[in-house]
């Protein structure tokens, strides 16, 4: 009876390891409570190493832009301040103008730098006076006379000063001819000539007689915005009957004496 006891329970028990082996074998392993915890847990430290990876590596970026832009600024800094060196050393090593080529000349009366008048306030009397002798005969006695042409020479033997280069190349060109050359300059220079040699000999109430100055319009305005303005041009009326039409020195003084006409400058002696 014993024994057929011990016999039963046996049976039972195979029976239910048998059936506990065959739910095993239909278990599906990833429906499994324990391995999804257990898969859960993976991927969450599997997301949190990626992100932990990114952010490392979007550190290392950013490290990397700030070290490429401070070395752009540094190159920079460096590339303005050698240009600013350069510069301050270029102008302390610029000697100052002494003489002035025929082109530079040009370039500075042609409005490149704008001059002060040497008498802004119109503190000397100036009269332009056409060449000829009679003209010269009736300035009046209060007049100083200034002849442009003397004035040129004198600066052209001056070897100190900053236009004598300029006048004695002129003079050579010329074939040592006094009055060609001084004819021959270039427009606006005998004005620069004339406002150096006022300042330094006249002062305020002079009255001053150009004489055989100037030749044409456009030296008349150049020396009237950079010396004075003039108060009169005075011509001789039997001067100008004996100029001939057809001569370019003889038209330039028509039109000059035309031009201060209509401004009521014109003095006929």
């Amino acid at each position: 009876m014993l024994g057929r006891t011990i016999f039963s329970k046996a049976l039972q028990l195979n029976k239910s390891s048998v059936s506990l082996a065959k739910g095993s074998r239909n278990c599906n392993v990833f429906t499994n409570p324990l391995f999804l915890n257990r898969s859960h847990k993976f991927q969450s430290f599997k997301r949190y190493s990626t992100s932990k990876n990114t952010n490392k590596k979007s550190i290392i970026d950013d490290n990397t832009v700030v070290d490429r832009f401070l070395f752009l600024k540094i190159m920079f800094v460096g590339v303005v301040g050698t240009g600013i060196f350069m510069a301050t050393v270029k102008t302390l090593n610029k000697k100052p103008k002494t003489s002035y080529s025929e082109q530079e000349y040009a370039n500075v009366v042609g409005g490149l730098r704008r001059k002060i008048a040497v008498f802004p306030n119109n503190e000397v009397n100036v009269h332009f006076i056409v060449a000829s002798d009679g003209n010269t005969a009736k300035i009046d006695k209060s007049f100083i006379k200034v002849i442009p042409l003397e004035v040129a020479e004198s600066i052209r033997k001056d070897e100190n000063n900053k236009y004598q280069a300029l006048l004695q190349e002129y003079y050579e060109k010329y074939n040592d001819d006094t009055s060609k050359y001084f004819e021959n300059l270039p427009v606006g220079m005998m004005a620069s000539l004339l406002g150096q040699y006022l300042k330094n000999n006249s002062k305020p109430g002079d009255n001053i007689a150009l004489i055989g100055y100037p030749l044409t319009i456009k030296e008349a305005n150049i020396f009237e915005n950079d010396v004075v303005e003039i108060s009169k041009l005075v011509v001789s009326q039997k001067y100008l009957e004996d100029l001939d039409a057809n001569d370019l020195t003889a038209q330039r003084i028509f039109d000059l004496v035309s031009y201060y006409d209509t401004v009521g400058k014109v003095d006929m002696v």
